[in-house]
């Protein structure tokens, strides 16, 4: 159990101030591994678009890499575990696994997987997969294991929103630049449209440069409210 304790505090002090989630991962699946004295798993982590993406892994010979790739399938039990937000024991004898979850593992003695998801607000942002060699130990299975669930998955809402505010940033970097080149172009645009408007009723330019001129003021026009637009996007909304 000290070990096991050991193991959790290394885990969550490595995870301080990390804004990888790869990297947030990645621990996550070591430490897991060292909880359950395994050798053999796969890290996922939920991409902007919704999906399951495979980002570390450890123990994979060549049957477990062809495993790996459909542990991502929509119908696969394993992503059912991870969307349902607790931990879950698969038997590898499981109908629902597709065949290749059901081929040669890392080990023919290994026969369960244990889904370990990362929880956060309800939420599910991806999980560790371990192929093992018997079932955990029951403490381990109600206590360590979804105390790294619940911490992994702070980590990376963490990461999530530190990126949001990071996008939300350069948006109002972008505002502030749309909002300086619309001042500045607007008023040499304003000269311009002035004298194509004086040109255009000059009695000494002729029909076939009137023309010409109109169609000038057109485009004028077309660039006076993009303008206008970067001005509008610029302004800050109201509550």
């Amino acid at each position: 159990m000290a070990t096991h304790l050991g193991d959790l505090a290394a885990f969550t002090q490595s995870l301080s101030g990390q804004d990888q989630p790869e990297v947030v991962v990645g621990k996550a699946l070591d430490c897991t591994l060292a909880v359950l004295q395994e050798t053999a798993g796969v890290a996922l982590i939920r991409t902007p678009q919704g999906l399951l993406s495979v980002t570390a892994r450890q123990g994979m010979n060549q049957a477990g890499e062809t495993a790996v790739q459909a542990l991502c399938d929509p119908g696969n039990p394993v992503v059912r575990a991870i969307e349902g937000c607790r931990c879950q024991l698969v038997t590898v004898e499981d109908d629902r696994l597709v065949p290749e979850m059901r081929s040669p593992l890392p080990g023919k003695d290994r026969q369960l997987l244990a889904v370990v998801p990362f929880v956060a607000l309800g939420e599910s942002f991806g999980g560790v997969v371990l192929f093992l060699r018997q079932e955990p130990d029951k403490l381990v299975w109600e206590e360590y294991l979804p105390y790294i669930s619940a911490a992994t998955g702070v980590a990376l809402a963490q990461t999530r929103l530190t990126e949001t505010i990071a996008r939300q940033g350069r948006l109002v970097s972008l505002g502030r630049v749309a909002a300086g080149v619309a001042h500045d172009l607007r008023n040499p645009l304003t000269i311009l449209g002035v004298t194509l408007e004086l040109l255009r009723y000059d009695p000494q330019v002729g029909e076939e440069a009137r023309t010409k001129l109109d169609r000038a003021q057109d485009a004028f026009q077309r660039v006076a409210q993009l303008i206008d637009g970067l001005v509008e996007y610029s302004k800050p909304t109201k509550a």
